[in-house]
């Protein structure tokens, strides 16, 4: 008799084991009045201990003696299936005892003694000796500990004909078992110990070889099709085949968890449910990926499907039991036959390259279909086992080959556009039209909310003048090298350089919501990097005498070298691909750029480093330290903009810089009302703390002017770009 263990593995086990467990009771009975001898065990041949039993509910030692007269026990089968209870119902524990009479061939035999099937916890006693438990016994359902022994046990027959083994039993969830599995009780057989040990130990090694091959195989090539759909989402079949491949690789990986390996009979029931669960969404996904070999997009019917397979499963959650899966047996049975007509149809219109996934398809599916008639008991096994596994596998390495196939294709139409566009497009937006080949077809430009960058640095010219072409070259590719990297880690696009300058934006071609957030963000963590390479240059013997020279002669009258200032804007922005017939370039245009230009240059008059409009200062407000700056009206528009300076992150000044912000605040509220003696004292105060504070500086000079002559309004009007 074949071990519990070894149901035979397929695409439906699922349905196997429930099957299995509900006919347990079914399985060939230990016959009281045969004399086993140890040609009983040959060949991996076994002794049943399945057939009926003596049982007594309640719970004494003194039972488990071979002497005792149990004539007046009960005959009932341990199983404890549904049909098949104590007459006076079970009380949660109990006793059981049966007789096996053996020859002299089997005295002083090591036998394997193997636990085929339990839900609860076991104590078993040969001729009245205790030899094992099981889990631990209980008198309530507190004190129980159920549990499923997978591992056989020695057991050696005393030197005596009948041999008699009596087991103490409790489950105080037998009810909820026999709904679940059918079944509440356990059952064993005798082995040969050592054909048992080996196909106990065949059996773990073998499992822990398929979870590598059918759940660590499958979830690698789901992880490579993934990537492969992010990397051209054009093709959706990468992400259903990775539907297909993580689903397959959930069904085995529970599969091989509740066959094998030892549990707590409750895990193992919700291992199994959950499951039953996974299996139509195996083949869901599979008929989703096998659809678009004749379609386009998602057919209709596949939402019917989808549909059918979620009610299945509702179903199955609310009417959980023994015999739920055949439900979904037949679900899955009808999804086999679909795929396979697509499959058909597709061999029919010729498709170019499709022979290579149908082979796949048809080896899942044709097994499938065997497997499941033969457990129907349809049709007679054509093929053994592991004709099952081998069609998963015919499905993996047909689809390696797709793979293969598909990934070329990728790289040569990359290579033709790299080839093609390489020259005059910049790599941002080559990369873009090799996931968007449809981006070619354009020439123009859409408009977009985003934010608009634009950095300097201050003073340039004085620094460029004291070093040599090639220095200053230098200088400024290691610059420009550390900015754009920072940049390009918070998702901005680089548009172009301007000498020391650099233009960039935020949420294209990528569209970001917090595109805002990530302006902010980058330009906080540049000017920190800024800190640490003024520290650097300082320190780089390897830099020129007279860098250093200038570097240390502004550092010591509280100037800051290699200032650089930074403009940000969001608001409406036309971009796209623009220029003429033979050259374009993906970049911005619109008031929002323009304003951007203005605020960084803008800064000179207010020593500040970062400065945005209200837009972006509403969206940051709450995660940075900010500051109102002025009213703007820049050359050419007629309305004033509000502009705010970006100090920090929250928390992240030192003390003596909030003391500063405070005094500055108070001092902008006493200067918007007009009382500029007042604003006045603030911003002094605060000029006493830091005498470096643009800012306060800025307004302590206007408080002076607006004191001798008051203005009309409070807004600055620039007279220069």
């Amino acid at each position: 008799m074949q071990s519990f263990n070894h149901i035979d593995k397929g695409v439906l086990c699922i349905i196997g084991l429930m099957l299995a467990l509900g006919e347990i009771s079914a399985e060939a009975q230990t016959d009281p009045n045969r004399l086993y001898t140890v040609d009983d065990l040959q060949q991996g041949n076994t002794i049943s201990l399945m057939g009926e039993w003596r049982y007594h509910s309640g719970d004494d030692l003194a039972w488990a003696d071979p002497q005792l007269d149990d004539r007046d026990w009960e005959w009932i089968n341990p199983t404890l299936s549904a049909g098949n209870m104590p007459k006076d119902g079970w009380k949660g524990y109990g006793w059981f005892r049966t007789t096996v009479k053996v020859d002299s061939t089997l005295w002083d035999t090591p036998l394997g003694l193997v636990v085929q099937f339990q839900v609860g916890a076991s104590e078993v006693y040969l001729n009245g000796r205790h030899i094992y438990s099981f889990g631990k016994v209980g008198l309530t359902q507190a004190e129980e500990k159920a549990y499923w022994e997978r591992t056989p046990r020695s057991l050696l027959f005393d030197r005596q004909e009948e041999q008699v083994i009596a087991v103490r039993f409790s489950n105080f969830s037998l009810d909820w078992f026999v709904a679940q599995l059918g079944n509440g009780g356990f059952g064993f057989y005798l082995a040969d110990l050592n054909n048992a040990m080996d196909q106990n130990i065949a059996a773990t090694a073998d499992a822990k070889i398929d979870i590598m091959l059918f759940a660590g195989a499958p979830l690698l090539f789901a992880i490579l099709h993934f990537f492969l759909f992010r990397y051209y989402p054009q093709n959706p079949q990468n992400l259903y085949y990775a539907l297909v491949t993580v689903s397959n690789s959930a069904f085995f990986w529970l599969l091989f968890q509740t066959k094998v390996f030892e549990s707590d009979p409750v895990q193992y029931v919700h291992l199994l449910n959950v499951q039953i669960a996974i299996t139509p969404l195996v083949f869901l996904s599979s008929l989703l990926f096998v659809y678009f070999f004749i379609h386009e997009n998602i057919p209709k019917k596949f939402w019917i499907w989808l549909a059918l397979g979620l009610l299945i499963n509702i179903v199955q959650w609310f009417l959980i039991g023994y015999k739920a899966p055949i439900l979904i047996g037949i679900f899955v049975l009808a999804t086999c036959i679909e795929m396979l007509r697509v499959i058909v149809v597709t061999v029919i219109n010729k498709k170019p390259h499709r022979w290579i996934i149908c082979t796949g398809f048809a080896g899942l599916a044709v097994p499938s279909l065997h497997w499941f008639l033969v457990h129907l008991g349809t049709i007679e096994r054509i093929v053994e086992y592991p004709f099952e596994e081998w069609g998963f596998l015919v499905l993996y390495i047909s689809m390696s080959l797709y793979l293969a196939r598909t990934v070329a294709q990728t790289n040569k139409d990359k290579e033709f556009i790299h080839g093609a566009f390489g020259q005059y497009l910049s790599p941002a937006v080559v990369n873009q039209i090799v996931a968007n080949p449809e981006m070619v077809k354009q020439l123009g430009g859409e408009e977009r909310y985003m934010t608009a960058f634009f950095s300097d640095v201050a003073s340039f010219s004085t620094i460029s003048e004291h070093l040599t072409p090639t220095e200053l070259v230098h200088f400024v590719n290691e610059y420009l090298s550390e900015m754009c990297e920072i940049l390009e880690s918070h998702g901005a696009t680089i548009d172009k350089f301007e000498g020391d300058a650099i233009l960039a934006f935020f949420g294209a071609p990528i569209s970001y919501e917090d595109h805002a957030q990530r302006a902010v963000r980058a330009a906080i963590d540049q000017q920190q990097k800024l800190v640490e390479m003024r520290t650097r240059w300082r320190d780089d013997t390897q830099q020129p005498s007279h860098l250093h020279q200038l570097q240390q002669q502004w550092e010591n009258t509280g100037r800051t070298f290699w200032q650089v200032r930074m403009g940000m804007t969001a608001g409406d922005i036309v971009v796209g691909n623009m220029g003429s017939k033979n050259r374009t370039d993906y970049t911005m245009m619109g008031d929002a750029v323009n304003l951007a230009a203005r605020f960084e240059s803008g800064q000179k008059i207010y020593g500040t480093s970062i400065m945005v409009n209200d837009r972006i200062y509403e969206v940051v407000k709450d995660e940075v330290e900010t500051r109102k700056l002025d009213l703007i009206q820049v050359v050419g528009k007629s309305e004033a903009v509000a502009a705010y300076e970006i100090l920090g992150r929250k928390g992240e000044l030192e003390t003596q810089t909030y003391q500063v912000l405070d005094l500055y605040a108070q001092g902008m509220e006493a200067y918007e009302r007009f009382d500029f003696k007042a604003a006045l004292r603030f911003f002094v105060q605060a000029l006493q703390l830091v005498p470096s504070d643009g800012p306060s500086a800025l307004y302590r000079d206007r408080c002076q002017e607006y004191i001798e002559k008051p203005p009309i309004d409070l807004i600055y009007r620039a007279h220069e770009k």
